[in-house]
């Protein structure tokens, strides 16, 4: 339902409009979900705001190192995309753990994870509750 006219905007441009607004919500999705941006370890807006900004980073970094990565196309049936989710935890390994490999043996495991896109499918999305970060972590 929209208020606008449909002679100053026809269907066909509404819907280029919708498709280029969900890669940006598919965009947040993999921020929110597949880097944990749903839930801060902090309680001061201050440190919330820069965990957020190392999210923001990480997503970068991440989308980088996959545009760099490459899939063989084997006569398969559907065109298949490197897992974002798996990435992000390699990519994660990686930096984190001090002489784990090269950058050569990361992008290798990386594009070892993929998974079909198959246009046009619907299902239903799972819901599941996010709860809170406990933080008794903190206590000695």
């Amino acid at each position: 339902a929209t208020n606008l006219s449909s002679n100053d905007f026809p269907l066909s441009e509404m819907k280029k409009l919708y498709h280029l607004r969900w890669d940006i919500e598919s965009s947040f999705r993999k921020l929110k979900y597949d880097l944990g941006a749903v839930c801060f370890h902090s309680k001061k807006p201050a440190f919330q705001e820069i965990e957020l900004y190392s999210q923001l980073i990480m997503f970068n970094v991440v989308n980088r190192i996959i545009s760099l990565c490459r899939i063989a196309d084997a006569h398969r049936k559907w065109p298949h995309e490197i897992d974002f989710k798996e990435a992000a935890n390699i990519v994660h390994r990686y930096y984190t753990t001090p002489m784990i490999g090269n950058s050569k043996q990361m992008i290798e495991e990386i594009e070892a994870y993929h998974h079909p896109v198959r246009k046009g499918r619907k299902y239903p999305r799972p819901l599941r509750f996010q709860g809170s970060v406990s933080l008794n972590y903190r206590i000695l």
